[in-house]
């Protein structure tokens, strides 16, 4: 009852119980909702303290066998080698610009968000040609079978 799976069905039964043997009256025991509420409360609270706690001691037991830093104790050794990596292209200095004329134009011309906005527009385009043909393929192969 505490996990809180058929939890309506049985405080109905409790409340309805008279004694042993005795055919049931509805709400006959109306003090039982205040019980019945109580466990469903406490009993929630309990398991819920029960898992936080649990990961709580995980946690500080990784990272204290790790003897690394908060955010590095749950990482993987896949996300602390991608991490690092972040740092050091964060670090690097920007793209020189070429030397010829035509490839400076290109250059500055592909670094503004002017570029960024049509190449957006063309993915965006190009799903919905894409769509389309989907759509077209569904409808052709619904009308043939």
């Amino acid at each position: 009852m505490a996990t809180g799976e058929g939890w309506l069905e049985i405080i109905w039964d409790g409340v309805d119980s008279v004694q042993v043997d005795v055919q049931p009256r509805r709400e006959a025991n109306a003090s039982y909702y205040i019980s019945f509420g109580a466990f469903v409360c406490l009993g929630r609270l309990f398991t819920m303290g029960l898992v936080f706690l649990g990961a709580i001691h995980w946690y500080n037991v990784r990272k204290h066998k790790a003897g690394a830093t908060s955010a590095e104790a749950s990482m993987t050794e896949d996300q602390k080698k991608y991490v690092a990596a972040v740092k050091c292209w964060s670090g690097m200095k920007p793209l020189p610009k070429p030397e010829a004329r035509w490839r400076v134009k290109v250059f500055d011309f592909v670094v503004t968000n002017v570029f960024e906005a049509i190449m957006l527009l063309l993915v965006l385009l190009n799903m919905v040609k894409k769509g389309f043909f989907l759509a077209s393929c569904l409808i052709d192969n619904s009308v043939t079978t």
